[in-house]
């Protein structure tokens, strides 16, 4: 699992536009992926370090529609762009958790080079967030 802090330092709040780096991670980079899968708690509070991981984001259906990701490949290609957040959850049920599901995806990714980011003109605010993606190695 790679857990990003998807908000800036000075204030707390993920700025649209800005790049959230995934931390670099050499066990996933070293590993030939064949799937990936979000965690998010939706409709909870915002991100608390004291919870559990899988409780530690807080958000909506329609934040994660916002959130997009970047994939990069270990020779440097953006393989994935713009993927929302949303896609690598299954489909979700309206009782604020998403179903589970490994989206498939088969291949080796650097991982201090894939990003998370919002948009400039999506209008929407997030403060205290964290994304919490898992890997899933051959």
């Amino acid at each position: 699992r790679i857990v990003i802090p998807f908000f800036s330092d000075s204030n707390g709040f993920a700025n649209p536009g800005t790049k959230y780096f995934f931390p670099e991670n050499p066990q996933i980079d070293r590993n030939e992926i064949v799937g990936i899968e979000a965690h998010a708690t939706i409709g909870a509070g915002l991100g608390d370090l004291s919870r559990p991981l899988p409780q530690q984001i807080g958000t909506t259906a329609t934040d994660l529609r916002n959130i997009l990701f970047t994939f990069v490949d270990e020779q440097s290609n953006e393989i994935f762009e713009n993927v929302p957040a949303l896609f690598l959850f299954g489909r979700f049920t309206f009782t604020g958790s998403p179903k589970q599901k490994i989206n498939p995806f088969t291949g080796k990714i650097k991982t201090k080079s894939c990003y998370a980011y919002i948009p400039a003109n999506s209008g929407i605010t997030l403060k205290d967030i964290y994304i919490t993606i898992s890997f899933y190695l051959k």
